[in-house]
């Protein structure tokens, strides 16, 4: 069969990239005999992301010098050779490029379609060691230095693991954590506490092919969290899980406790609490068959309570609070926010209310699908 990792030259002339040819395995080993770094790039002829990559930063004279000193290798998983290094490196976008270390260890990677700019400044951050695996873990730091520290260097290596398919090599570091912090009196703690309970929660089998979450321990161990911020995070997880069991009333119920939150949480958490209201409204509106009127009440009073909030946004704008034109108080945010607004109107039966936001609306974002759908679909059930 033709190894089309060694088409890739071909397919990518003119890009200046020096192609390994051969096996890809056998680079490797060659680049940690000669003490290189390897930079091997995921791709496929079937990917637009792949093509746009290859066409945009592969001809970049800027992007192309950053891999000079680099064992290039391509990856394509329509071969054998491709599919192992995807399976070795726990590959599941394209494009994505993975960067060994002389010594063959995964050090950093760039998942996903990037510009050129910005694969340049991702390559120039990693040729200076900052942010990558080995100097993550050359900053760990002990407990007797500072508990926050010490969890915190951690959870940064656990994270820059986990994203460059080192899975398992991010469990043995968390579970670091928790051996520091078994308390969770941080919010770092804390966070890898729940992420560990769900992660252990077991399936029960409802009928052939259908099994739910058993959620006892989840809302046993909400209870137990005491920072605002972690405790939202379990009941937004709670949520999605009873979603996934088609519980929707309890749900719903996990979201109204989420959303009790979002005042504890302080202006810190002003933009993730806008989003979370947006994500309540939707949930409420796409389950709002069975929907109880004091749900469909609660909804609109988070909805009124979201624009509320862009307006303080907007004031704080205009008084040099942030800065202008940012994504919360731009006119853009206003049409999403009087959109779920009218979803909440709807489902208090304030038909022609909802009318009137879904135009307020349509003055911003003239044209939008979604809110000419709504507004014809709700305009058919009222006399305007």
């Amino acid at each position: 069969m033709l190894n089309i990792t060694l088409l890739l030259p071909l397919l990518l002339s003119g890009g200046g990239v020096e192609w390994t040819e051969g096996s890809a395995f056998d680079a490797i080993r060659a680049a940690d005999q000669a003490n290189q770094q390897t930079w091997i790039y995921f791709w496929s002829g079937e990917s637009e992301s792949c093509t746009a990559f290859n066409d945009q930063v592969l001809n970049d004279g800027e992007a192309v010098a950053r891999l000079s000193t680099f064992v290039c290798i391509g990856a394509n998983p329509g071969n054998t050779e491709g599919r192992k290094l995807v399976n070795r490196y726990g590959i599941t976008t394209l494009p994505s490029m993975i960067i060994l270390g002389p010594d063959g260890e995964v050090e950093d990677a760039i998942i996903g379609f990037i510009k050129a700019e910005g694969f340049v400044n991702e390559m120039d951050r990693i040729l200076r060691n900052e942010g990558t695996v080995s100097a993550l873990r050359a900053s760990l730091t002990e407990a007797s230095a500072g508990l926050e520290q010490a969890v915190a260097s951690r959870d940064a290596l656990s994270i820059k693991l986990f994203d460059v398919g080192q899975s398992e090599q991010a469990q043995l570091v968390s579970s670091e954590i928790l051996e520091l912090d078994p308390k969770g009196t941080t919010l770092i703690g804390a966070r890898v506490q729940l992420e560990k309970v769900a992660f252990e929660l077991e399936t029960r089998e409802m009928a052939e092919g259908v099994e739910i979450y058993e959620l006892k321990p989840l809302y046993k161990h909400v209870k137990r969290i005491k920072q605002p911020e972690i405790k939202r995070t379990a009941w937004t997880m709670i949520a999605s899980y009873e979603a996934y069991n088609e519980d929707y009333a309890k749900a719903r119920k996990a979201y109204h406790a989420m959303w009790d939150l979002a005042p504890a949480i302080g202006e810190e958490g002003s933009k993730q609490a806008t989003y979370s209201g947006i994500q309540l409204v939707d949930y409420y509106y796409q389950t709002r068959e069975d929907i109880s009127k004091k749900d469909a009440k609660f909804a609109l009073v988070v909805a009124n309570n979201l624009m509320e909030r862009r307006q303080a946004s907007v004031t704080a704008c205009e008084e040099g609070g942030c800065e202008e034109g940012c994504e919360e108080c731009g006119q853009g945010m206003e049409a999403a926010l009087l959109y779920r607004m009218a979803c909440a109107q709807q489902m208090c039966g304030e038909s022609k209310q909802a009318v009137n936001s879904l135009d307020r609306a349509l003055e911003i974002a003239p044209g939008d699908e979604a809110l000419l759908s709504l507004r014809e679909e709700i305009s058919t059930s009222v006399t305007l």
